[in-house]
């Protein structure tokens, strides 16, 4: 796999670290009791856990060092290529619940989602 046609991993780690951000930013103290999911306290534990693991295994440094995750994983495609997805459906789950949260937000209820194309 030609390592030019694929999202570099540490790209995508700070990617999910600022939409872990971001989420948290646009919920208030009674987010909770007002859509019963998810409080600001839940996303800051999720994102403190995000943290941890991607900097133990070094997805969150640049890839010419050494210790990065992209570097060690240089000769195991196959890895890398199930990190890079693994870290692709993080991103994609935090970017819908950025998307539902505004929609929440602004009025509109879960039924309103499921009605939408």
């Amino acid at each position: 796999m030609p390592v030019d046609s694929v999202t570099k991993l540490d790209v995508l780690g700070n990617q999910c670290i600022h939409l872990f951000t971001a989420i948290y930013g646009l919920l208030d103290s009674e987010s909770k009791e007002h859509h019963g999911a998810i409080s600001k306290e839940d996303v800051q534990n999720e994102l403190g856990r995000f943290r941890i693991w991607a900097e133990n295994i070094g997805a969150l440094q640049s890839r010419n060092k050494p210790t990065s995750l992209e570097y060690r994983l240089r000769e195991a495609s196959e890895t890398r290529l199930h990190i890079q997805q693994f870290l692709e459906d993080i991103k994609e789950s935090l970017t819908e619940g950025t998307k539902l949260h505004l929609l929440f937000s602004n009025g509109f209820s879960y039924v309103d989602h499921l009605r939408r194309p």
